[in-house]
């Protein structure tokens, strides 16, 4: 029986093995075809290609990378958004432009979890590209009370269109780039607006770094090294709350090891990524759970720096 019981239980992971495997391949078959979609692009064309908010101006201090440069070109190709997966296929057909412009120095190219970290980062508290519907990003946009916003809103509509054809048909070089040349200068659908004032009705701006921290988590749910989570919070890194007397990259250990003992995070050690925990982990959590010297705390009814203190005396972090 028991050596029965042991090979059903390797039949069962080597279909999953053989399932993910398939599922590899299923995708980079996909992204080979979608790669087929930019045989029109001008390489050198991708790193001088503007955001929008570059074009407004919110970008001065800091430009956008090669990666956001080549998120915003792919999108505008694509008539003015795009899935992760026609991004991941134009990022890799042209990874050696894209590549040797950037500062970092990355083994391969970003897949979909690279992207979504490029997604939310902000400038002005705006974020650089928003969800417009379940699959698409688009680049963000200024608001349309913005003067440059408003001069060029008569174009939104033909540039979309005009982008969408040539992405579906195979025009000639020199036609693609004029196209593209003009759908620099002007703004994204009214899509991108539409999703953006949710996004920001959303956002707590004023509020406690810690709360600000915990809306981002929220909002990304996808796991995250400290250092990642830190770069999403440089926007609001002088924000009031916990910690105030601490540079940003402490600042952000600090609550996320409170948030830790109170179960609104987890920490997977073996990848030293912070995730939010799944709805059985929360359901489960008590009491028990919580190291001995803490049980009996009412945990709810204290602060953040209660919390910390409280740590630091019982030397638990």
């Amino acid at each position: 029986m028991p050596p029965r019981k042991r090979s059903r239980r390797s039949n069962v992971d080597n279909e999953k093995t053989t399932a993910s495997q398939q599922a590899k391949r299923d995708f980079e078959h996909q992204i080979e075809e979608l790669m087929k979609l930019y045989d029109d692009v001008d390489p050198d064309e991708i790193n001088k290609f503007q955001h929008p908010f570059e074009i407004g101006g919110l970008c001065k201090d800091k430009p956008l990378s090669p990666i956001q440069r080549a998120i915003t070109y792919c999108m505008n190709h694509r008539g003015g958004s795009a899935t992760d997966e026609e991004i991941v296929a134009f990022i890799r057909r042209f990874w050696s432009t894209i590549g040797s412009a950037s500062d970092h120095q990355y083994r391969a190219p970003p897949d979909k979890r690279v992207l979504h970290i490029n997604y939310s980062i902000v400038k002005e508290n705006r974020p650089l590209f928003i969800r417009v519907d379940e699959t698409h990003w688009a680049p963000n946009k200024l608001s349309p009370t913005s003067h440059h916003s408003s001069h060029h809103s008569s174009k939104n509509v033909s540039s979309s269109s005009s982008s969408s054809a040539s992405a579906s048909a195979s025009s000639s070089g020199n036609s693609n780039s004029t196209k593209e040349k003009d759908f620099s200068k002007s703004h994204f659908n009214s899509n991108s607006n539409s999703a953006s004032s949710a996004m920001s009705s959303r956002r707590n701006e004023n509020g406690y770094f810690q709360e600000r921290l915990m809306w981002l988590i929220k909002e990304l749910n996808m796991p995250m090294t400290t250092e990642e989570i830190a770069q999403h919070c440089e926007s609001f890194k002088d924000a009031p709350g916990s910690f105030d007397n601490l540079s940003l990259l402490p600042r952000v250990k600090s609550v996320l090891a409170a948030k830790k003992v109170l179960g609104e995070v987890c920490y997977n050690e073996e990848k030293e990524t912070w995730t939010l925990p799944k709805e059985n982990e929360r359901r489960n959590r008590s009491d028990d759970l919580l190291p001995r010297e803490l049980r009996g705390i009412r945990m709810r009814e204290l602060t953040i720096n209660d919390l910390w203190l409280l740590l630091k005396e019982k030397g638990i972090y």
